[in-house]
């Protein structure tokens, strides 16, 4: 029950009575929706990005999503801070100079303060191998139609702090966009006070869990990791701060650098990660919009908003 700036954050309560349980005796198999978060816009947006239209979204190819999630920034009302929401960098790899655009707009603090949320997710994917699109619902159409939904609410009702709001390009590749953003910045970094990146975040799996991460020296967040665990409309589990197995145990994950968020911490802003676990679609053709539970992924979106609320009154 967190305070927001119109009075009162919606509470969202499990029903506790069936197996798999968490720590918390919440049922990871059920949720219960507050609404706050308008699913069939938000299924329409994870439906668009991952559609075979989009061709993967491979950096360098993806201009399709890009010109999508702009004119989404444009009819939900995200103010650019150019003429423009587009923030177009250049960036080396394999010693060839490439070019990437973000997407970046913003929701101005309700009280007027000079101090920012930054929430990204990256938009690019993998693009065509072969025969096989490669659609990338859940990594990461799922965090950029995530990132509407929060800038939608965000815009109705605006929080203390301001939020910017970026689809980053080039993730797949090197954090390129994200570096990118960072680098040039369109507001003082020391006025970032948090980035919240969502990556991964609609695919249920069999134990139907959401984690949070966030850098383990960091304790000024752990008041908002733990009332976002305990008020989270899934199982919502603290972790990914560190190294695990990846799912078929052939290698290792360090979530720490694994997505956007790694280039925030560099830069010395806090962070919060939101993700599932990789999983057997994870970097495959298979990753489509037939297997996320639209439920599931409406309240995982509705426990970020709870999130982000949470700590733009905490911070």
């Amino acid at each position: 029950m967190g305070v927001c700036n119109d009075g009162r954050l919606l509470a969202v309560l499990f029903l506790c009575f069936l197996w798999p349980l968490n720590v918390y005796g919440k049922d990871c198999s059920q949720w219960q929706l507050s609404q706050r978060i308008n699913g069939q816009q938000l299924w329409q947006d994870l439906s668009v990005l991952s559609a075979d239209e989009m061709q993967g979204r491979k950096a360098g190819n993806n201009q399709l999503s890009r010109d999508y999630i702009a004119s989404r920034f444009q009819q939900i009302g995200l103010l650019p801070f150019s003429d423009t929401y587009l923030q177009t960098f250049n960036y080396k790899r394999s010693g060839e100079l490439n070019i990437g655009v973000n997407v970046v707009g913003m929701v101005p603090s309700a009280l007027g303060l000079q101090k920012y949320i930054v929430i990204t997710a990256h938009y690019d994917h993998l693009g065509i191998r072969g025969r096989h699109i490669y659609n990338g619902a859940d990594d990461n159409a799922s965090g950029v139609a995530a990132l509407l939904a929060l800038a939608q609410v965000a815009k109705q009702t605006p929080l203390n702090y301001g939020l910017i709001f970026v689809a980053t390009d080039a993730e797949e590749t090197g954090l390129y966009g994200a570096k990118a953003f960072v680098d040039d910045s369109p507001v003082p970094l020391e006025q970032i006070r948090l980035s919240l990146n969502l990556d991964m975040i609609a695919y249920s799996g069999q134990r139907k869990r959401l984690y949070l991460a966030s850098a383990k020296a960091d304790k000024g967040l752990k008041p908002i990791v733990e009332y976002a665990v305990e008020h989270a409309s899934v199982c919502l589990v603290a972790g990914h701060n560190g190294v695990t197995r990846n799912y078929n145990n052939t290698g290792k994950i360090d979530w720490r650098a694994s997505s956007d968020h790694a280039v925030f911490k560099r830069a010395e802003i806090s962070y919060l990660f939101f993700s599932v676990n990789d999983h057997r679609y994870y970097h495959t053709e298979n990753d489509t919009i037939d297997n996320i539970n639209p439920t599931f992924y409406q309240a995982v979106v509705e426990s970020i908003l709870t999130t982000l609320a949470f700590a733009a009154e905490s911070l």
